[in-house]
């Protein structure tokens, strides 16, 4: 059986058991993948280019809550307006090597454990802009990455410099479970993640797959 997310079964799919393979590792594949890996027997993900992944910070929302954002509504449109991508989050208008090393690492924590894409479209004004700006930027998130994925010993991430084709904010970001914590303690990570599901980067080709 094989299916296309974009043609997903109306009457969904029962994946319990069974041993189950996704191809890529993109904005949908990720989302996909820790979603249906609490169910499957075995999930391999086929994988051609490395990818980077953060979390999205999601939690629920209470109804008083709920209240707080219809009541800014107004508030909340003009701020998306008057931002380059229309998201409530706007570019810092610092550059990021004006600030100390110390300071850029606290700033980029704030962004990594705030809901949204604030670390996407929060970031220092000449993340997207400036090489150096943006490798710094690149090996803060390497470095998340690796702490949540040190115990899967079979992957090799290459989340290093020059690894991952390409820099952090050049193509749509990809986003893990909600909620996920400072990236301090992997046992965070959720199990039936680390348990089920196992990483094959190869070839894609019009024939098949290739090592």
């Amino acid at each position: 059986q094989s299916c296309h997310t974009q043609r997903w079964p109306k009457d969904g799919i029962e994946f319990a058991g069974k041993r189950v393979g996704i191809i890529g590792t993109g904005a949908t594949a990720v989302q996909t993948i820790q979603t249906i890996a609490k169910t499957v027997g075995h999930l391999t993900v086929f994988q051609r280019t490395p990818n980077w992944c953060f979390p999205l910070n999601n939690s629920k929302i209470t109804p008083e809550e709920m209240r707080d954002i219809r009541a800014r509504y107004p508030e909340i449109l003009a701020r998306c307006r008057e931002t380059p991508s229309c998201y409530v989050h706007g570019p810092d208008p610092r550059k990021t090597l004006e600030v100390t090393p110390e300071d850029r690492e606290a700033f980029w924590q704030k962004l990594y454990l705030t809901p949204g894409f604030g670390q996407w479209q929060g970031n220092f004004s000449d993340m997207l802009t400036d090489r150096e700006a943006n490798a710094l930027a690149s090996e803060f998130a390497a470095r998340k990455i690796r702490v949540h994925l040190h115990q899967l010993a079979a992957i090799d991430l290459k989340a290093a410099r020059g690894g991952i084709l390409f820099r952090v904010g050049q193509k749509q970001r990809t986003n893990d479970e909600p909620g996920r914590d400072d990236g301090e303690d992997d046992e965070q990570h959720p199990d039936h993640v680390r348990s089920s599901c196992s990483l094959a980067s190869r070839r894609l080709c019009s024939s098949g797959v290739k090592g």
